[in-house]
């Protein structure tokens, strides 16, 4: 496998897919750089999947792994502030025993957020054993694929815009549990944008100990977890947390995303994914304009990894 893998993000769409792989194979032809992989696709299936899939979904994933394609999969969260939602293992079934299959792929993983402010011991007690519940299901994933991965989390502001939810895997230091990150920058700049507001944020931490910071950067995620991150999701994010402040284009946010992913080139010789996750798109836009926007932001990140390797040569 090569070093450096840019991808980008589908749902289990058929025909979304078939686009993300048509574009991938159009960055490997005109991009023509042999140090640098294309084929990689990410695929999020919609959290409400409890059915199996169909023969068609199945069929274009395995063409694309027929192809050399890595496959990976974000799965649902699963948390939806009162219990784990029992249909999520069984709506992933086919998508595993397609993990299973193609040994060339990762599963991500996310801890979504209790819903309540952790702010009383009952909210801890009770965000104690929805930590718990989220850990189980992560082992039941990793007996089933060795490489199953986390991706840090969000941290979600209250109506009242007053207070705000901070919950496990939100932190670097979190995610030191798990061998396998996957490293959303947005997720991340949210998480430093709320440490820097004139606001209290309360934290869960892995030790399940309230704590709060006021000093957090970008860089501190790459510094604190090194080699564990194995995948980057590239997009970016203004504020505090709004959905439509998420998923912006690599040049639009306020995240550096060229200095996060040089900094990322730099610190590391193990193989990396880069998966383009602009999901703030334009209500409306064509399926060819649609196609252009992610080439584009594509072929920025391998503007970034080329002029990298260059500096090593």
């Amino acid at each position: 496998m090569k070093n450096i893998s840019i991808g980008s993000k589908s749902g289990i769409d058929p025909i979304q897919l078939s686009q993300r792989v048509e574009i991938q194979m159009r960055l490997e032809r005109e991009m023509n750089c042999s140090d640098i992989s294309f084929r990689y696709v990410e695929i999020q299936p919609p959290s409400n999947l409890n059915r199996s899939l169909t023969i068609e979904e199945r069929r274009t994933i395995e063409d694309a792994l027929e192809n050399d394609f890595m496959i990976g999969f974000e799965f649902p969260h699963i948390w939806s502030g009162r219990d784990v939602d029992p249909c999520v293992s069984e709506g992933m079934n086919d998508l595993l025993e397609i993990a299973v299959i193609a040994h060339n792929l990762n599963v991500s993983y996310m801890f979504s957020n209790p819903g309540d402010l952790v702010n009383t011991a009952y909210d801890i007690q009770r965000w104690e054993h929805a930590k718990d519940a989220h850990l189980n299901v992560l082992e039941q994933i990793c007996e089933i694929h060795p490489v199953a991965g986390i991706e840090n989390a969000n941290p979600v502001r209250h109506l009242d815009s007053e207070s705000v939810c901070g919950f496990f895997g939100m932190l670097p230091e979190d995610l030191l549990l798990f061998n396998f990150v996957v490293l959303d920058i947005a997720h991340a700049q949210f998480t430093v944008n709320h440490f820097k507001a004139p606001r209290r944020l309360e934290s869960i931490t892995a030790l399940g100990e309230i704590h709060n910071r006021n000093k957090l950067s970008l860089e501190d995620y790459i510094t604190t977890l090194k080699d564990k991150i194995q995948v980057v999701h590239v997009a970016n994010a203004v504020g505090l947390g709004d959905i439509d402040k998420e998923g912006l284009l690599m040049s639009e946010g306020e995240a550096d995303c060229d200095n996060f992913i040089t900094t990322i080139l730099n610190t590391r010789s193990s193989p990396i994914r880069f998966v383009s996750e602009p999901s703030n798109i334009p209500y409306g836009i064509d399926y060819h304009a649609l196609g252009e926007l992610m080439y584009s932001e594509e072929k920025k990140i391998f503007e970034i990894c080329l002029r990298k390797l260059s500096e090593k040569v």
